[in-house]
């Protein structure tokens, strides 16, 4: 909810007149396409958990990298990682939620698994940051989402190297 909701806020206070903003979308777009098409790959060759974490440490990177731009048009190298982080991310959680969901429970999963993420995750997130935007800046909101998601992402990947196969674990995670 975010960059969603601040990047071209930032943008234009950057002195974009839109033409960039436009531009970033359409980099959006043209990398979510071929990261969606060889997810399944990347997904059996890495592993659901190992998707998920690296995809927290690239959106992190990607904060971070909004947080020391001072001219608009250099936001157009980072944007190529949005396919990666969203359509790696959605996929990988799409799939890890169907794999630990009961039978019968599927789309109602995948209901909460969508309403969390687009919902109460990116509303909660767009919320605190946009405090955080109003008192201390845009560029300092960037960097303490950045904080924030490099620290979830570490926290995550502790615990995933903590935790022992006869937790849960299989091949695929």
């Amino acid at each position: 909810g975010i960059v969603g909701s601040f990047l071209f806020l930032f943008l234009k206070e950057l002195g974009d007149a839109g033409v960039i903003m436009g531009m970033c979308l359409m980099f959006n777009c043209m990398t979510e396409v071929p990261v969606m098409y060889y997810c399944d790959a990347i997904v059996k060759r890495l592993g659901l958990i190992k998707c998920i974490i690296f995809c927290l440490f690239l959106k992190g990177i990607r904060l971070a990298y909004y947080a020391f731009l001072f001219e608009p048009n250099w936001v157009l190298p980072i944007e190529a990682v949005h396919g990666v982080v969203f359509g790696l991310f959605w996929t990988a959680g799409v799939e890890y939620v169907r794999k630990i969901t009961p039978e019968g429970l599927s789309a109602t999963m995948q209901a909460f698994y969508g309403s969390w993420i687009h919902g109460v995750a990116a509303g909660s997130g767009a919320l605190g940051a946009g405090w955080v935007a109003e008192v201390y800046g845009l560029r300092a909101m960037f960097a303490v989402s950045a904080a924030w998601t490099l620290g979830v992402a570490f926290l995550c990947t502790v615990v995933e190297l903590c935790r022992r196969p006869s937790e849960g674990r299989d091949e695929e995670d």
